[in-house]
């Protein structure tokens, strides 16, 4: 069955296998982050809507789990901020009530970590994954381009507040784009706040298939190396900092609806390019699932992407 607010169960790098849970329209979100792997963002907002019907997510979620599936985390991600929608803490409550055996995830730009409507709700969650790529406003504008009433500022005061109360685990990740926030002054300021955050984790990342913007190139392995020395070595033993790792193949092995999908993928662009946005509607696959395959078929070197006018065309590699 296909579904319309759930993708998945996909093969995640760091949450193992995963039932995505997607409250927010095509494209939603108050960012509009070069790396992207959705595209662009559409609809620029900042102020929490009821976007999806609450009653819909639920029924699809009860449809799903009476098969009682094997499940790392059901996580609340998707193609824009899923703290945009204005029901979150009324579905968390829900998941949560009847169906305890599963954790609950959520990953998240920070954007609206500070809502007080959801605070409790959010407190509940077994992990959280929010991004902070700058510190400092002007490079925060030039990697992430916020609505314009979003400042680092307060999304660093909100990180710190949050995790002084929040029970489960935070794993920060760090998105780094070359010659942008990587400078030695940056990366000082920001060992500095995570210092504050005080996460379990700060796990580090780069470019690994092609982003929203062209100029967006991949951090050098050896530069990421060199970053994770250099925030462990003045941060405390509780915090792991980590590079990003691959999805180690076996999840895939083993979960055969993800291999369904590479094989649509690979049967899709071999009759001609498609865009990842393409595949999702032709395949009736959610984007999210779409991009998950892309990202393992790019790591095996099956397929390459390229920017046109409308968007990053995926073909099989040696393909004319």
């Amino acid at each position: 069955m296909n579904y319309k607010h759930l993708f998945g169960p996909v093969i995640s790098r760091r949450l193992g296998i995963s039932l995505g849970v997607d409250v927010v329209p095509y494209k939603y979100c108050s960012m509009n982050c070069v790396y992207c792997e959705v595209g662009q963002t559409t609809h620029l907002i900042n102020e929490p809507e009821e976007l999806v019907d609450l009653p819909d997510v639920i029924k699809e979620l009860n449809e799903y789990i009476e098969k009682n599936p094997k499940l790392d985390y059901i996580t609340f991600s998707g193609a824009g901020e899923p703290l945009l929608y204005s029901k979150i803490g009324d579905l968390i409550n829900y998941i949560k009530a009847k169906y305890p055996q599963y954790k609950l995830a959520l990953i998240t730009n920070s954007s609206h970590i500070h809502r007080a409507d959801i605070r409790e709700e959010l407190l509940k969650l077994d992990m959280i994954m929010p991004s902070l790529d700058a510190v400092d406003q002007d490079i925060f504008e030039a990697i992430n381009r916020p609505h314009e009433d979003i400042s680092i500022k307060d999304i660093i005061k909100n990180l710190i507040e949050f995790n002084q109360h929040f029970p489960g685990e935070m794993w920060l990740e760090i998105f780094f784009v070359p010659g942008i926030n990587d400078s030695q002054d940056e990366l000082t300021r920001m060992r500095e706040v995570i210092k504050e955050i005080t996460p379990e984790r700060v796990q580090l990342n780069s470019l690994d298939r092609p982003g929203t913007e062209p100029w967006v190139v991949q951090e050098d392995k050896e530069k990421l190396e060199e970053i994770k020395s250099f925030f462990q070595a003045d941060l405390s033993d509780n915090i792991l900092v980590e590079i990003i790792k691959k999805v180690d193949k076996k999840l895939y092995d083993e979960n055969p609806g993800s291999l369904e999908v590479e094989e649509k993928i690979i049967s899709t662009i071999r009759r001609r390019p498609c865009t990842a946005q393409d595949m999702s509607q032709m395949l009736n696959v959610h984007i999210n699932a779409i991009n998950k395959v892309l990202h393992k078929l790019i790591e095996e070197k099956k397929i390459e992407g390229a920017h046109q006018e409308r968007g990053i065309f995926y073909k099989l590699i040696n393909q004319s």
